[in-house]
Order: C-alpha cells, then sequence, then structure tokens
C-alpha cells in the first residue's frame, strides 16, 4: 500500500472520527444510552486514523522499529483484546473490566503515541529524548491503567492505586511539559489539543481515578454522577489528541504552517468538557452528602440540584457547540485528499 493511500485512508478515518464525536455531542446531549458506544468509536477510528498517517512517512521495513508506531500498535492490540472480551455474552463484570481496559490502557497508549508525533512536529526537542520519553511515558500510562482497571476487583491494588494514579499521571506531564516548553515556530493548535488532553487525564484518571479506586470510595459513589465526570474526562482525553492530529494533519495536506480550526472551538470544548465534569462530580457528591445525613428522598435532592444540573446542561452545550465549530471550521477548509486509489 502506497504512502499517498494510507493518507487518504486515514484521512477519511478523521472525517468519520470526527462525524461520530458530532453524533456523540448530540446523543450526550440527551443523555441517550448509545452515547458510550458513539463515543469508544469515534477514539478507534481516530486512532486509527492517526496511525495511519504516521506509518504513511515511516518506509515499511521500519515501521516496526519506529517508537510512535510501535506504541500505537499496542495501544490497539489492548483495544483489540478488550472488544473481544466485550463480545462474550452474559459476563457483565468481564464487560465492565474490558471497558475500563479501553479506556484506561488501551486508548491511553494510542493516544499517547500520537501525541509524541506530535510533539516531533511542534517541539524543538532532540528526537533521542523524544524516543525514550515516549518509551517511559508509555510505560507509566501503562501502569497507571492496569491498576485502575484492576482496582475494582483487588483491595490493595485498590488502595495502592489512590495515590499511585495521580502521581504516575503527574510525571507523565512533567516529561510532556519539557517537549511544551520547548516549541518551535509551529502555528497549529495541535500542542494546545494535546495539553488539554493531558489536563484531562489528570483529572480523570489521575484525581478521580485514583480517588474512586479505593474499595469504600468505589461502592460508595458507583451510583453516583461522579462516575459520569471521571468518564467523561477520562474518555475526552484521547478525542483531545486525536482533534489535535487532525488540525497537524489537515496543515500539512494543506502544505502550510497555519491553523485549520481557530480558538474558539478549542475553548468551547475545554471549558465544556471541564465545567461538566465539575458539575456532575459535585451533583454526586452533594447528592451522597445529603442521603447520608438527612431524611431527604432521592426526589426531594433531586429539586435541590437544579443549579448543578443547568451548570452541567450549559457544560454539554458549550462542548458540543466547539465540536461543531470545529467539524464546520474542518470542512470549510478541508484539505485535498491524495488522489491515489488501492
Amino acid at each position: 500500500m502506497t504512502p499517498a493511500t494510507l493518507k487518504a485512508i486515514a484521512f477519511r478515518c478523521l472525517a468519520v472520527s470526527l462525524l461520530l464525536l458530532m453524533v456523540e455531542q448530540a446523543a450526550f446531549m440527551t443523555e441517550n444510552p448509545f452515547t458510550e458506544a458513539f463515543v469508544n468509536l469515534s477514539i478507534l477510528t481516530g486512532l486509527l486514523g492517526g496511525g495511519l498517517y504516521v506509518a504513511a512517512a515511516v518506509k515499511p521495513a521500519d515501521r516496526l522499529r519506529d517508537p510512535v508506531l510501535s506504541v500505537w500498535a499496542v495501544g490497539l492490540v489492548v483495544c483489540a483484546v478488550g472488544i473481544l472480551l466485550r463480545l462474550i455474552p452474559y459476563g457483565t463484570a468481564l464487560h465492565l473490566f474490558a471497558d475500563r481496559l479501553n479506556a484506561y490502557v488501551g486508548f491511553p497508549l494510542a493516544a499517547i503515541a500520537l501525541g509524541y508525533w506530535l510533539i516531533g512536529r511542534f517541539s524543538t526537542t532532540w528526537t533521542v529524548w523524544q524516543r525514550e520519553s515516549l518509551y517511559t511515558v508509555a510505560g507509566l500510562m501503562a501502569l497507571a491503567g492496569t491498576l485502575l482497571t484492576l482496582s475494582p476487583v483487588a483491595p490493595f491494588v485498590g488502595n495502592l492505586t489512590l495515590f499511585a494514579a495521580p502521581i504516575l499521571v503527574l510525571i507523565v506531564m512533567a516529561h510532556s511539559y519539557h517537549a511544551l516548553a520547548n516549541r518551535n515556530d509551529n502555528a497549529t493548535l495541535a500542542p494546545h489539543w494535546y495539553a488539554l488532553g493531558l489536563l484531562l487525564w489528570l483529572l480523570g484518571m489521575g484525581l478521580l481515578g485514583g480517588l474512586r479506586a479505593q474499595p469504600d470510595i468505589y461502592v460508595f459513589t458507583m451510583n453516583l454522577r461522579i462516575t459520569q465526570a471521571q468518564s467523561l474526562l477520562t474518555l475526552f482525553a484521547p478525542l483531545c489528541i486525536i482533534l489535535g492530529v487532525i488540525n497537524q494533519i489537515g496543515a500539512e495536506l494543506h502544505g502550510q504552517n497555519g491553523r485549520i480550526t481557530g480558538y474558539a472551538p478549542f475553548w468551547l470544548v475545554a471549558f465544556g468538557v471541564i465545567g461538566a465534569a465539575l458539575a456532575l462530580a459535585a451533583d454526586g457528591l452533594v447528592q451522597a452528602y445529603l442521603l447520608a445525613l438527612t431524611p431527604m428522598t432521592p426526589s426531594d435532592i433531586g429539586a435541590q440540584l437544579r443549579v448543578l444540573d443547568a451548570l452541567g446542561l450549559l457544560g454539554k452545550l458549550s462542548a458540543a457547540c466547539g465540536v461543531g465549530i470545529y467539524a464546520l471550521s474542518f470542512w470549510l477548509r478541508r484539505p485535498p485528499i491524495p488522489k491515489e486509489k488501492l
């Protein structure tokens, strides 16, 4: 398969990922039960498209030794294992394990690999440092994700994860800070989206993930909206990196160093996702407090949480508008697709 063909397939995968993300945002606004399926499909197609574009620029003989493609491939293999486990019927616990495996290990590994490909585009750090840092960061993310995946079934792991998860993700951010602090003249918003993805991982996997890994806290928060907040932050992190990849690929296919989408979608998504997650988390904490310390019923509590519900809805609306403006901007400035066919 020629590089032009790989780039054409990659571009179409990324376009489908963006379309699925728009559908997911519409489903998320209405709390549709298929929201999780749409977001997983969007992440998978985006990661696949990004990796294929990276592979197009690497000689076939060197692809197995390429650091970015190696880590990316490991992430996709983990995702494939999770999908296969999800297909086994009559296994609710197994399905939950598969979902956690994808969200905490598979998606982060493949996304961080694409993030380091972006680092090679916007940072002046040495190639040797980027390669060594990628392997280190991938190992740290895999360890944090494995701890989070196993924490519900092993109390000792859960207690360890309470402290280990935020520390591991912070080390990952420290590695990336070195790259973000040494920028070249790249004019795309790829570094912005990458940094936002790291922040969402810190909040979703590091803070809320570590907190909910503790067995007693996990059981206590199982049916609260803080679970939705953690899921939102954790799954939107790889999506942000995918949006950064789309920015960079669009600029490269145009053959120019410039922004494909503006700052408005970035800030709308950033404030929307974080705002909605904070509202959901606060909703869950207030609900737990009132149920534990007052004689109020769930229906009475619901009436007390209308302000938080409104803030959560506003955050969802902001994120949906950001994704819509991003997609419209990308469509209006879409780059030419390589003409070569299979």
